[in-house]
């Protein structure tokens, strides 16, 4: 069953919930992060229009305590963020790969003769620490960079709502871009995860069967079949990156265009003498700071998907159901006789039985 995206994340903060405490204290963090950069913007603007402007040393006598200030709480606040949430992924990965672990070793035989032992190894390590880096890396950017992105168009509206409401026709632009990107997003993570279990699983064939590879000298039919595979992975990844690259180009080019009306804008007679140089100065400072948080998650985008991607195959794992015991009778000591009555057995992927109608003793 494909479940949804929603599905998925609903699931995945399921596992947070044993540590919400600390998930929480990294939200703070993340957002006191922001708030500090946001606020060394705004305070430009007394400093330049009472401090330079007009003069006055006492303004001017305060600035450096309190950019010391605001870079000790950047820094109190990051380490907050970026240490609790490292704690609370880890601790996510851990009880994903124990559950899973536990999950696959009470599956029927059934599941294992259908799946190979390097898709489900695959599973068990490479899909879990994408996992970990959408917690982690991809949380930590969205929060942050939101929050930043917030705290930004804030300043700008405070400074001037009218030139600030020309940055926010990109912003339904940019949403549409990352929709779109996100679905190719989904399904290049998908063709990966899907790669690396090849690569995993050709690797386990040949380590495991060596020997049968010499003595039928298949040496170079394996390097063929592995070097298909090694390119096609590959390739998957080169068109992550060249999606990745595309969106954040496009999104770039979106906000520079704003910016450039903004300032065609502040050079009309009718805005010039309704702005100040602090106004100017916190407008274009916010402008400039803004490139960085939309490239970065435009860029997340990437990361978020892959470990959507890899939390649904390690999901659909945890949902096959396991073997159950039927059995009825108890015996306390046998007696070593084994008998097999009219037994008839076919495997899942074919139509005729193997065996018919056995019974031995």
């Amino acid at each position: 069953m494909d479940q949804s995206t929603a599905q998925i994340y609903k699931r995945l903060v399921s596992y947070v919930g044993a540590y919400k405490s600390v998930a929480f204290i990294a939200i703070v963090g993340m957002i006191g992060y922001s708030a500090m950069d946001a606020l060394f913007i705004q305070l430009m603007k007394p400093f330049i229009d009472q401090g330079l402007n007009q003069r006055n040393t006492e303004v001017l006598k305060y600035a450096p305590f309190v950019v010391i200030a605001l870079v000790l709480g950047r820094g109190v606040f990051n380490f907050m963020s970026s240490y609790c949430l490292s704690y609370v992924g880890s601790q996510v990965v851990r009880s994903l790969r124990q559950e899973l672990f536990e999950h696959i070793l009470h599956l029927p035989v059934s599941f294992h003769d259908k799946n190979s032992t390097g898709d489900l190894i695959s599973k068990i390590t490479f899909d879990t620490e994408q996992v970990q880096q959408a917690i982690t890396k991809a949380l930590l950017i969205v929060v942050r960079e939101g929050a930043f992105v917030v705290f930004l168009l804030g300043v700008m509206f405070y400074t001037s709502w009218k030139l600030s409401l020309i940055f926010l026709v990109i912003i339904p632009l940019v949403a549409i871009i990352v929709a779109v990107v996100s679905k190719r997003f989904r399904h290049i993570s998908k063709s990966i995860q899907s790669a690396m279990g090849q690569v995993t699983r050709s690797s386990e064939q040949m380590l495991s069967g060596h020997k049968v590879i010499h003595g039928f000298g298949g040496q170079d039919q394996e390097i063929n079949h592995f070097s298909r595979i090694n390119n096609h992975n590959r390739q998957q990844r080169i068109k992550m990156d060249a999606t990745k690259a595309l969106s954040v180009s496009i999104i770039q080019i979106l906000a520079a265009s704003a910016m450039a009306v903004i300032l065609w804008a502040v050079s009309l007679p009718s805005m010039i003498d309704t702005i100040t140089s602090g106004d100017f100065m916190a407008l274009i400072a916010s402008m400039m700071m803004l490139l960085r948080p939309l490239k970065q998650l435009a860029n997340v985008n990437s990361d978020m998907q892959r470990g959507i991607s890899a939390a649904q195959s390690i999901f659909l794992v945890l949902d096959e159901e396991m073997e159950k015991d039927t059995g009825t009778v108890s015996v306390d000591k046998v007696k070593g006789l084994i008998e097999v009555k009219n037994v008839t057995f076919k495997y899942p992927t074919k139509d005729e039985a193997v065996l018919n109608d056995l019974s031995l003793t």
